[in-house]
């Protein structure tokens, strides 16, 4: 019965690893995303732009 359990661990461990990778990759290209735009009207956030 120890051996499932360890497998069981195993599993999870490489489940919640292969997601937290994919968490941290999201939020580091949210982080370094470019907040605004420069148009002819000068320089827009781009909430303004797509609004």
């Amino acid at each position: 019965m120890l051996a499932g359990q360890s497998f069981l661990l195993s599993e999870m461990e490489k489940y919640l690893s292969c997601l937290l990778y994919e968490l941290i990759k999201y939020f580091a290209a949210e982080m370094i995303a470019p907040r605004w735009l420069r148009t002819a009207d000068g320089v827009k956030f781009i909430d303004e732009v797509t609004a």
